[in-house]
């Protein structure tokens, strides 16, 4: 290939990008409602995320994710206790809870949708449903037991989120009152 011919195909390329993007672009963001695209001068996104369920594994990749759903990650609710379903503060926010539930729920949910089990998928809605029913009037989801534990940390002496001990007894003069966790 000469340096002419090479030339000519580099301006080309971004050129049919472009066209392409004026095409092809309107017509992905039409058929993706309410995905929010990159306004300039930020680039568009290379991909458009799909809805869950939009795509499904098949071959070695859907043996291994079957794999999944048999073994702990689709059973986590019959291993933990963190994830009994009446005796959480996800569920009921007076009980203990901790932040296994939604680290969970976003694996096991992604997986329910990429295999399609209708177990899953429904598990996934009863959890969503009950942890979305005890939003507090200020937005805050969980264990009540949760939301007031860094209080008490900054309170108790123990360590707080900035590393650093809190509470009365622990503070210098020099750093009393700077912990913001």
């Amino acid at each position: 290939m000469d340096r002419r011919t090479f030339l000519a195909g580099t301006v080309a390329v971004p050129a049919v990008a472009a066209v392409t993007e004026l095409i092809t672009g309107s017509a992905a963001r039409a058929a993706a409602p309410g995905y929010v695209v990159n306004r300039s001068p930020l680039r568009p996104d290379a991909f458009i995320r799909l809805a869950p369920g939009q795509t499904r594994a098949a071959g070695w990749l859907a043996t291994q994710l079957g794999y999944q759903l048999d073994g702990i990650n689709g059973r986590m609710t019959e291993i933990s206790h963190f994830l009994q379903y009446d005796n959480t503060g996800w569920i009921r926010p007076n009980l203990g809870g901790w932040e296994e539930l939604p680290y969970w729920l976003k694996g096991f949910s992604s997986l329910g949708y990429v295999t399609g089990d209708t177990r899953v998928i429904n598990e996934t809605r009863r959890w969503i449903d009950g942890v979305l029913a005890t939003q507090a009037s200020d937005g805050f989801f969980g264990p009540t037991g949760l939301r007031t534990s860094l209080k008490m940390a900054r309170t108790s002496g123990r360590t707080c989120r900035c590393c650093t001990p809190c509470g009365p007894s622990r503070s210098s003069p020099a750093t009393a009152g700077s912990c913001r966790s």
